[in-house]
């Protein structure tokens, strides 16, 4: 059991047959309710040999959500009131994951990239400071983040190497010399942020960084070339 040996007080086995089998509750509000993972809950079940539930008994438990849960609700929580899913999930004390799978039922479409970049449709257009889709806690954009991970240094300097640090638009080779992305970085971070767009850029930042580490079209090397700061200037315009 590991470090989860301080949970062996309260995860008993008369607990959790109280609350598991008796209350009907899921792993996840049990975990909530002591304060921990529902991954620790599922090992303590296993150690005190107690069966997880079926499937259709699964399914049965997800009947409490249907008169709040509604398409209705959900569009207007995430299209007019702009929470994404991971706080709909949380204010209605369920998972994540269900209601990724309530928006694929009922067909309700992501947000656009113009309206999660900038917020045209979305009523966030011209306004700053807090209120800007793009301030992150008052601190770095999720864009900023991603460029300083060790990741995206090491891309920069595969690219460097293997163009034996010299600009390919012109030959200069040098101080001063840039990585430049074939495919804009904006693009890429766009389609990222589209094929995630169950967490939010503002409020699950660090879930996204993690994510984009190992999120492969930003570490292409054949989609860098290194460039002196002048070609790179041209490009740019």
């Amino acid at each position: 059991m590991g470090k989860k040996l301080k949970y062996s007080k309260i995860l008993t086995k008369k607990f959790l047959i109280k609350e598991y089998i008796k209350n009907k509750k899921t792993k996840k509000e049990i975990a909530k309710k002591v304060e921990c993972d529902d991954n620790t809950v599922h090992d303590y079940m296993i150690y005190h040999n107690i069966k997880t539930r079926p499937r259709s008994e699964i399914n049965r438990l997800k009947g409490r959500y249907v008169d709040i849960l509604t398409k209705e609700f959900l569009e207007r929580e995430y299209h007019q009131n702009l929470k994404s899913q991971s706080k709909i999930a949380k204010e209605n004390e369920c998972s994540q994951p269900f209601i990724t799978w309530l928006f694929k039922k009922f067909k309700i479409h992501s947000r656009t990239i113009s309206e999660a970049n900038n917020g045209i449709k979305n009523g966030m257009f011209g306004k700053k400071g807090k209120k800007h889709p793009s301030y992150i806690d008052g601190r770095s954009s999720i864009n900023s983040l991603i460029r300083s991970t060790s990741e995206n240094k090491d891309w920069r300097r595969q690219i460097f190497v293997r163009d034996i640090f010299t600009c390919q638009k012109c030959g200069y080779r040098g101080h001063g010399i840039e990585a430049h992305h074939k495919k804009p970085f904006a693009e890429l971070l766009s389609e990222f942020l589209q094929e995630y767009d169950q967490f939010s850029p503002i409020e699950d930042k660090e879930t996204l960084v993690r994510l984009a580490i190992k999120w492969q079209p930003f570490w292409d090397v054949d989609n860098g070339e290194t460039l002196c700061e002048d070609c790179h200037k041209l490009i740019k315009k």
